[in-house]
């Protein structure tokens, strides 16, 4: 099963980009480093309706957002090889300089996140 609730800038009723474009998009532009954790088990999730839960049971979400593109993500799948390819994909752009470098540089959203309130 693979559903992809966003994936991409788009407008209300667009098509969401393909699981290929957000694996080039995580090649070229650092996560933002706020929006972690990107990778969880479905089953772990709290907010999830008792459908969904059921629904989602046996998936891994993949959800996030760019720092210097808007790319936003919400994915649920529990296919293997996708599994893999975001994982892993993931986890290299957190090991980039890139993403390192935002996530030690405090910004003006970091101290609005730290208080609880909007800049």
């Amino acid at each position: 099963m693979l559903e992809i609730i966003s994936n991409g800038s788009k407008w209300a009723g667009e098509a969401p980009d393909s699981v290929d474009t957000l694996l080039q998009v995580l090649r070229e532009h650092p996560l933002d480093h706020r929006l972690a954790p990107f990778v969880i088990h479905a089953a772990t999730l709290r907010f999830l309706s008792a459908g969904d839960a059921l629904k989602y049971a046996n998936c891994v979400r993949f959800a996030g957002n760019f720092v210097t593109v808007s790319h936003v993500f919400h994915i649920y799948t529990d296919e293997p090889l996708i599994i893999d390819a975001l994982a892993d994909a993931i986890h290299a752009n957190m090991k980039t300089e890139a993403y390192k470098l935002y996530e030690a540089t405090p910004s003006v959203w970091d101290e609005a996140f730290r208080l609880g309130r909007k800049p």
